[in-house]
């Protein structure tokens, strides 16, 4: 577990099923990612059951190129 600031806060959450994706690319184009993984929820008819997760696996600490950041999107569902 990571030390929390006023940006990013950490705690443990409980295990479930999720649908997820990994972005590799700049933060600002997360929104894209989002979009692809929620139409992938829709089209599949499964139910969102709490709040969108990101893991940030590699970013601005340890990357000189934001076309070299890692994020991991997770959806909970039923």
């Amino acid at each position: 577990m990571g030390n929390s600031n006023e940006f990013i806060k950490f705690k443990k959450i409980n295990v479930v099923k999720t649908v997820y994706i990994y972005h590799k690319r700049s933060y600002k184009t997360l929104s894209k990612t989002f979009g692809f993984i929620l139409n992938y929820v829709n089209k599949n008819n499964l139910t969102i059951i709490d709040n969108p997760r990101e893991r940030y696996i590699d970013g601005m600490w340890n990357k000189d190129s934001e076309e070299d950041y890692l994020t991991e999107i997770q959806i909970p569902i039923e």
